[in-house]
């Protein structure tokens, strides 16, 4: 602070009067279920149909989540974070990862092994809000995680040599041999693994120490006397590289060329793959006490060139979740402070396969044309692999239509198929069979029957467990309880019922179940939506409408009597005389309106407060108090003085009057619509003593002069929202 001595006029700028913005953000939803593979309980966040695909793939043969997640975009959606639920291994349940091990190189004190495995690529997804220190400070650090699931057993994977660069090794001993000078250094580069080729003295494997591109020298880790050859004659050298190519559903997805053996190389395979592969992830398992540097790197057993196979052991862990598997779902999203809406549509799964589609009827024979028929053959074996380890067993029985010529074949015992006059081509096959998925895959049609069959992977129809009721009330509470170890998350449950066909009394018992709570709502009945899925929990289509209720105007705007898209009708009729039961208990009807399509036609929480009666008022005060909890942050540890309280106060005042503006406030006036008291009057000098600063708020969100009371205050050093 300045001390004035000299009397005079002094120019000081004035104290900033921070201004509050516009609300935070309520459109957010968080999904918790099941998906066919991406990261267990970890959020992703999503802005697309697409990109859900992308992540988690295709809707799982057994589920909701997909389509909720669906509904909720074609419904209005712009942004949701999805978290994938399973029971890992280490929880009792039976979920594993698909890996492919190298075979053992014996070591002191143990094995070497390369082990590649199924991974998702934590750099595809967005940061949660308060990501912590130490991943802020791991900037570009490469971070993976495990991507369990049946899914991973369609993986393969091949290694290859490759070679990076060819030069020559002029004649000339430099530095007794440890130095060669080469033509070119275009590709090579410092720990590369090189093969040495010199006439009479056949060919050798060298390390590549340094490299110095300005005078075209390469040293070496061994002299090249010591490897047997000559530096006065001429050497010819080429790298030994690695060439990886993964496959998913026998199509090559990636392609990694010229990756180096050496750990320390700047393209190794141990971080090129890390870092950049979408699918999976390489470790090389060592004995303890031994390090990658410790190992002699050009000997060709350490390396894992001609690794070739599926990837197995992967299982997608569902047959054991429970109530507390989604329970951790969503503690796992506390991180994220832009969720404002969250369903769990798995949590009332049936558990009962959707039916499967049928198969598309074969086109009739071109009569007009004179052509010869195809002549293309695919000979293929289908084979599978229930959950965990073990060996692949061949699957008899399964129907296989080319999708082009609607060509039919069935696997025989072995589980072999021969299916003939296709086109010479890559072909589109459809495998169906019950008890297992569905399976649409790419072939390369041969012009004859090639000696071996090509192996093809049908999954296993694994149905989930379903819940029992005392566990989804157990989690159907906790999401509209929203709390974060005693702190409040402001964030609203859509909750679903538990069963498609219940009927009014049985939705009335299930409500009065829930209790008395103001931050969440109950949706009623299941809605079908065709295309295979069935029926299925409303909530995504709620959250859908509900959000985009809150990007035109906000969430004082109610999302009741709006039509739902992507609804073709609803597991039990409602009328005006059921309706008029269920709506003054709080459960929120969805109906069918002749010429008005199908509509979400309720707007009540489950709570018996007058005050709390409808969602619109409840999220809009949810919102509010986040709002005012971010925004001024900036008052802890502030002198508690007049012109801090009189800046607090007009920036609620600003807060306020603009939501007025909007329409999310009733009153005509500023008076009628809300209060903001933050003076010394309440803020007398035995509360200012004990470092506390208090900010009366009132707000009028539906009637004038009705008010829902805030207390913003500070007490020590945190800020304190209280209604």
């Amino acid at each position: 602070m300045t001390t004035f001595l000299t009397p005079g006029v002094y120019l000081r700028p004035a104290e900033r009067v921070r201004p509050v913005g516009a609300l935070v953000r309520t459109d957010v939803a968080l999904f918790v279920g099941y998906t066919r593979r991406g990261p267990a309980f970890r959020p992703v966040r999503v802005e697309a149909w697409r990109e859900f695909l992308a992540h988690f793939g295709e809707p799982t043969a057994v589920g909701y989540l997909a389509p909720a997640v669906r509904a909720f975009f074609e419904n209005g959606g712009a942004t949701c974070w999805v978290v994938r639920v399973l029971r890992e291994e280490g929880s009792g349940g039976t979920a594993g990862t698909a890996h492919l091990l190298s075979d053992p190189v014996p070591l002191a004190g143990g094995d070497l092994r390369w082990r590649f495995s199924a991974s998702f690529n934590e750099a595809l997804l967005d940061e949660p809000e308060g990501m912590g220190l130490h991943d802020a400070l791991a900037g570009s650090a490469v971070r993976r995680t495990p991507n369990p699931g049946t899914w991973g057993n369609q993986l393969a994977l091949t290694v290859s040599p490759d070679v990076a660069f060819r030069t020559v090794h002029e004649p000339g001993r430099l530095e007794e041999g440890w130095v060669s000078r080469v033509r070119g250094l275009s590709g090579l580069h410092p720990r590369a693994v090189v093969r040495l080729r010199q006439e009479g003295a056949g060919e050798r494997v060298a390390e590549v120490r340094e490299v110095d591109r300005i005078r075209n020298r390469v040293t070496w880790a061994e002299p090249l006397p010591a490897l047997g050859l000559d530096p006065d004659r001429s050497i010819r050298i080429e790298s030994s590289d690695l060439l990886v190519r993964i496959a998913l559903g026998g199509r090559v997805v990636e392609e990694f060329r010229r990756l180096g053996i050496h750990p320390e190389h700047p393209r190794s395979i141990l971080r090129v793959i890390p870092r950049e592969s979408r699918w999976i992830d390489v470790a090389l398992e060592l004995p303890d006490g031994i390090r990658p540097s410790h190992l002699t790197w050009t000997d060709p057993s350490f390396w894992p060139l001609g690794l070739e196979g599926p990837l197995t052991g992967g299982a997608d862990g569902l047959t054991q979740v429970g109530a507390r598997d989604f329970r951790r779902g969503l503690a796992s999203s506390r991180g994220v402070d832009e969720i404002a809406l969250v369903t769990a549509p798995d949590l009332v799964l049936r558990a009962e396969p959707a039916p499967s589609r049928p198969p598309a009827p074969a086109p009739p024979p071109a009569c007009e044309s004179l052509e010869p028929p195809p002549r293309g053959v695919v000979f293929a074996r289908v084979v599978t692999r229930f959950e965990g380890p073990g060996e692949d067993r061949p699957v008899a029985g399964v129907e296989v239509v080319e999708a082009a010529s609607g060509r039919r074949a069935l696997t025989d015992a072995d589980g072999e198929f021969l299916l003939e006059g296709v086109d010479p081509e890559l072909v589109t096959l459809r495998l169906e069979k019950g008890g297992f998925e569905t399976l649409e895959v790419p072939v390369q049609a041969e012009p004859s029957r090639p000696a071996t069959p090509v192996s093809l992977f049908l999954a296993p129809l694994l149905v989930p467990r379903a819940l029992d009721p005392e566990e989804i009330l157990e989690v159907q509470q906790a999401m509209a309880h929203p709390t974060d170890e005693g702190t409040r998350l402001y964030r609203f449950a859509l909750l679903d019922p538990p069963a498609p066909e219940m009927d009014a009394q049985e939705i009335l018992s299930w409500r009065a179940r829930l209790g008395d709570v103001s931050t969440g709502a109950l949706y009623y009945p299941w809605v079908g939506v065709g295309g295979g899925a069935g029926w299925i929990p409303p909530s995504g289509h709620v959250a859908g409408v509900t959000a985009a209720a809150d990007r035109r105007e906000g969430p004082h705007r109610s999302p009741a009597n709006q039509p739902l898209a992507l609804v073709q009708d609803l597991s039990v009729q409602v009328g005006d005389e059921v309706q008029g039961l269920l709506n003054p208990a709080g459960v929120n009807c969805i109906r069918a309106f002749p010429g008005r399509g199908i509509r979400l036609y309720g707007t009540r929480t489950l709570s018996s407060d007058p005050e709390w009666r409808y969602t619109t008022v409840r999220r809009l005060v949810l919102a509010l108090g986040e709002t005012l909890e971010k925004a001024f942050q900036w008052a802890v540890f502030e002198p508690n003085d007049t012109l801090r309280r009189q800046a607090l106060s007009m920036s609620i005042t600003a807060l306020l009057e603009r939501l007025r503006r909007g329409g999310a406030l009733a009153g005509d006036t500023p008076d009628a619509a809300y209060r903001v008291k933050c003076d010394e009057d309440n803020n007398p000098p035995r509360r200012r003593d004990t470092g506390m600063l208090l900010a009366e708020i009132a707000v009028a969100p539906s009637i004038p002069y009705e008010f829902v009371v805030f207390r913003l205050g500070r007490s020590g050093d945190a800020l304190e929202v209280t209604e």
